[in-house]
């Protein structure tokens, strides 16, 4: 029995001398939670692509007209000699959009469907290389959350084209997104 209580003795000095001592140290923050919801992005067509009355000399090599976006003045790109004749004050018009959404917020503009082609019965032309004013890719609705885009394109004329109004119905397409 001796022997008992010496060995619990012994083990009761061992676990009160040797408590294992566990410091816990806890770090808390808060995070704050927002989203902002932007006021909805628009765009309204006000004016189609117009390259106004252009005239072609016959048998003559055709060539390219250019619409500036930005002017919505017509002028002559590639022709041989003078074969290609554009019409003064013909109603020359470059497409317009408007735009509207959150205040001072970039947006990009997209320009798709081209090249597109106009027709006039079974005859028909191409219009390429679109440009828009503001340029394509990443801009800024002003102050009032608005913008206007305008966009003219090159249109090509084959030698001696046919006489008649081309048209397309709707294949030049500005996108614009946040």
């Amino acid at each position: 029995m001796k022997k008992s209580l010496i060995l619990f003795a012994a083990i009761v000095m061992v676990a009160g001398f040797s408590t294992t001592a566990m410091a816990q140290m806890t770090a808390t923050d808060n995070a704050s939670t927002t989203a902002e919801i932007l006021a909805p992005l628009t765009l309204t067509k006000t004016a189609d692509m117009n390259f106004g009355k252009i005239s072609i000399v016959p048998a003559g090599a055709g060539g390219t007209v250019i619409l500036a976006p930005a002017t919505g003045v017509v002028s002559l790109g590639t022709a041989v000699g003078t074969e290609v004749f554009i019409v003064p004050a013909s109603g020359a018009l470059a497409a317009s959009f408007d735009a509207t959404g959150e205040l001072s917020t970039d947006y990009t503009i997209v320009l798709t469907g081209f090249p597109l082609t106009v027709t006039s019965g079974l005859n028909t032309m191409v219009v390429s290389a679109p440009v828009s004013s503001p340029a394509a890719g990443l801009q800024t609705l002003d102050g009032a959350g608005l913008a206007t885009i305008t966009l003219g394109g090159t249109l090509t004329l084959a030698a001696s084209q046919a006489s008649g109004v081309y048209t397309n119905a709707a294949d030049a397409t500005v996108t614009i997104n946040y």
